[in-house]
C-alpha cells in the first residue's frame, strides 16, 4: 500500500536516513563547537607566548647592553670602544625586530607603557658613553647614574607590560570558559530537539511499519484463503474429474461396448446366411473392424478407469497395470503387495495411488528407457506406502525443481500433498528413479503377497 506517494518501504528507508542525517548534523556541530573553543584556547596561549618572546628578547637585549658597558668601563684593552660599539649595533638590531613584533601583537599596550622609547633610550645612552682610552682616570661615575634610570625604566615597561599580559590572558580565558558553558547549553538544547525529532520520525515510521506489516498480514490472510480455495477447487476438479472418468468408461463398456459387441454378433448371423463371395468378404471385413472397434474401446475403458480398481481392489489394480506394463513393452516389472487386498480402502486413496503409479509406469516407458521396474505397495502400522523404482538413465533433479520433461511428477505431488501424505522423488543421472507416496490410513493387518510378471 502506498500512503502520500511513497510505498511502507520507502517510508522506512527515508527515516532512517532522515536519522542518520541528524546524527551527522549532531556530530558535526559538537566537533565544530569544541574546535572553536579549542581554537580560541590555542589562539589565546599562542599569542601570549609571541609577546613574551619578543619582550624577552628586549629584556636579553638591555641586560646584555649592560654587561657591555660594564665590561667597558672595566676593560684597558685600547679597541674597547669599537667593540662595544659593534655590539651595541647588534643589540640595536635584535631589539628593533623584537619591538616590531611587540608593536603588531600589542600596539595599544606597547605605546601606553612607551616600551619603544625607553628601550632606545637606554640604548642611546650606551651608544653616546665617551672613548675612555686616552685617559688613566676611573670612568667618572656621572655615566653611571645616568644610565641605571634608563635601564631600570626600559625593565619596569617590560615588565608591566608582562604582567598585564598575564592579566589579559586570565581575563580572557575566563571568557572562553563562559563561552565553553554556554557552548555546552547550546549543544544540550541541540540535542533535546534532535532528540524530539528523532522520536518524531521514530513515531512516524513506526507507524507506517505497523500499517505495512497489517497489510503484509492481510495479504498473507488473502493469500492463505485464495491458496486454500485453489486447493478446495483443484480437488473438487481432480473429484468430478475421475467421475467424468468413471461415467465414461461405464458408458464406452456399457453402451458402446456392448452396441458393438451386437454389430459382431449380428454380422456373424448375416455370414450364415449369405453364400455370395463379395457380400461375405464385405461382412467379413465389417466383422473384423467391429472386434478391432470392440477392442479400442475396451483400452479406452480401461485407460479412462480400469473396473478392476472398483471391483477387486488396489493390489489387482496394480498388478493388471503391471503385467499390462511388460506385456506391451517388454519391460521386467514386479509387483508386490502386503496386507491391502483383503481390507477395503477409501476411494480417494485407491485413486490416489494408482493414479500415481499409472504415471510412474508410463513415465518409465517414454523417457526413463528402463529394464527393469519394481513396484511395492506396503502397510506400515497407519500409513499405505506405494514405491516405485526403476533401473532407468535417470535424471538430475535440482531442489525444489521438477525435471525439464512433461512428466506429471507435479499431478502426483499434488494428489498425495491433497491428501495429507509425502512424496519423494530420488534420481541420478546413470542410477535410475525411486518414487514414494505415502499416505495415511486406518490400521491395516499385514498379509503379503508378491507377483512376478516377466
Amino acid at each position: 500500500m502506498k500512503y502520500a506517494g511513497l510505498t511502507n518501504t520507502g517510508v522506512l528507508h527515508l527515516g532512517y536516513v532522515l536519522v542518520l542525517v541528524l546524527l551527522a548534523v549532531s556530530g558535526y556541530e559538537v566537533f565544530r563547537l569544541q574546535s572553536l573553543n579549542v581554537q580560541t584556547r590555542l589562539d589565546v596561549y599562542r599569542r601570549f607566548l609571541d609577546q613574551e618572546q619578543a619582550r624577552a628578547t628586549l629584556r636579553r637585549s638591555v641586560w646584555w647592553g649592560s654587561n657591555s658597558a660594564r665590561d667597558y668601563f672595566l676593560s684597558h684593552d685600547p679597541d674597547r670602544l669599537h667593540r662595544l660599539r659593534q655590539t651595541l649595533t647588534h643589540i640595536e638590531q635584535d631589539a628593533e625586530s623584537a619591538l616590531t613584533v611587540v608593536r603588531h601583537l600589542d600596539p595599544a599596550r606597547t605605546a601606553n607603557l612607551d616600551i619603544a622609547v625607553k628601550v632606545r633610550r637606554y640604548l642611546d645612552g650606551l651608544m653616546a658613553l665617551p672613548d675612555l682610552s686616552g685617559t688613566s682616570l676611573r670612568p667618572p661615575f656621572e655615566h653611571l647614574r645616568q644610565l641605571a634610570p634608563l635601564r631600570l625604566a626600559a625593565m619596569e615597561a617590560l615588565e608591566d607590560a608582562s604582567r598585564q599580559s598575564q592579566q589579559e590572558v586570565v581575563v580572557r580565558l575566563d571568557k572562553v570558559a563562559q563561552q565553553r558553558v554556554r557552548t555546552f547549553r547550546k549543544l544540550l538544547a541541540f540535542f533535546a530537539v534532535m532528540f524530539a525529532v528523532g522520536v518524531a520520525i521514530a513515531w512516524v515510521t513506526n507507524r507506517y511499519a505497523r500499517r505495512a506489516e497489517q497489510d503484509r498480514a492481510v495479504h498473507a490472510a488473502e493469500t492463505a484463503a485464495a491458496k486454500e480455495e485453489l486447493e478446495r477447487l483443484s480437488a473438487r476438479l481432480v473429484e468430478l474429474q475421475e467421475d467424468e472418468r468413471r461415467m465414461l468408461a461405464q458408458e464406452l463398456h456399457d453402451e458402446v461396448g456392448q452396441a458393438l459387441t451386437a454389430m459382431r454378433m449380428e454380422i456373424s448371423r448375416s455370414l450364415d446366411v449369405v453364400r455370395e463371395p463379395e457380400p461375405r468378404a464385405r461382412l467379413d471385413r465389417a466383422k473384423r473392424l467391429a472386434e478391432h472397434s470392440v477392442r479400442v474401446v475396451r483400452n479406452i475403458s480401461l485407460m479412462l478407469r480400469p473396473p478392476i480398481l472398483d471391483d477387486l481392489g488396489l493390489s489387482a489394480a496394480l498388478q493388471w497395470k503391471v503385467e499390462e506394463l511388460a506385456r506391451r513393452s517388454g519391460i521386467h516389472a514386479t509387483f508386490s503387495s502386503s496386507g491391502e487386498q483383503d481390507l477395503p480402502l477409501p476411494d480417494p486413496i485407491k485413486t490416489c495411488l494408482f493414479r500415481v503409479a499409472q504415471e510412474a509406469l508410463n513415465n518409465c516407458e517414454k523417457y526413463a528407457g528402463a529394464t527393469q521396474v519394481d513396484v511395492e505397495l506396503v502397510t506400515s502400522g497407519k500409513s499405505l506406502t506405494l514405491v516405485v523404482q526403476d533401473n532407468g538413465k535417470g535424471f538430475h533433479l535440482e531442489p525444489n525443481m521438477l525435471p525439464a520433461q512433461g512428466s506429471g511428477i507435479l499431478g502426483m505431488r499434488e494428489r498425495v500433498t491433497r491428501l495429507q501424505g509425502t512424496f519423494r522423488i530420488s534420481s541420478n543421472i546413470g542410477a535410475g528413479t525411486q518414487i514414494v507416496a505415502e499416505l495415511p490410513i486406518q490400521s491395516i493387518s499385514p498379509q503379503a503377497t508378491t507377483v512376478k510378471v516377466a
